[in-house]
């Protein structure tokens, strides 16, 4: 598959969000929000935009910095489209995946795309662990090369109105992650 990185027209369908492909892949923050309007608000505008794959990076006990556990959404997008679906891949919060799981991450999202079905990858902030896993999938798309693939990132992220100003990923060991992944990746 060929595939455009979105530019500075790109308009994200929420305030946490941004495309790394227009219309196709969307990267970001949870969706979800502890006020029941809210949060079916911001999961109805993500479907609206069209996603059906949500990947989910969180593990199943984080909470807010509030102590609170996130709401779950994937029954309210599935309400909205029966074809939404939500896949979890655990990674702990300011760590790395495994190989072998950011292998199985950028593959479910090619599988997503090659099926006509875009794809919302998220962590909790959408900053660390989101940026590596996006910054790898443009690496394996040779959308970005390792010596400018987190400046590439970083532009995308302009996109994100509230937490563009963050570096992402957030650590030395995520972004080292990312500008070797290509070397894993082909092994």
């Amino acid at each position: 598959m060929k595939f455009q990185l979105a530019d500075q027209s790109a308009t994200p369908p929420t305030s946490f969000t941004y495309w790394v492909i227009p219309s196709r892949l969307l990267a970001g923050a949870y969706p979800g929000h502890p006020d029941p309007a809210e949060h079916r608000a911001r999961i109805d505008a993500l479907v609206d935009a069209g996603i059906r794959l949500f990947v989910n990076l969180m593990e199943t006990g984080e909470t807010n910095q509030k102590g609170q556990p996130f709401v779950p959404y994937d029954d309210v997008a599935r309400g909205r489209a029966s074809e939404a679906s939500m896949r979890r891949y655990a990674i702990r919060d300011l760590y790395i995946p495994t190989l072998d799981t950011m292998s199985e991450i950028l593959d479910a999202i090619d599988e997503s795309l090659a099926n006509d079905a875009p794809v919302y990858v998220h962590c909790w902030g959408g900053v660390g662990r989101t940026g590596t896993v996006i910054g790898c999938w443009m690496l394996r798309h040779g959308l970005a090369k390792p010596d400018d693939v987190l400046k590439v990132l970083k532009e995308l992220r302009l996109q994100d109105q509230e937490r563009s100003n963050r570096d992402s990923p957030e650590n030395d060991t995520q972004r080292d992650f990312v500008r070797k992944w290509l070397d894993r990746d082909s092994a």
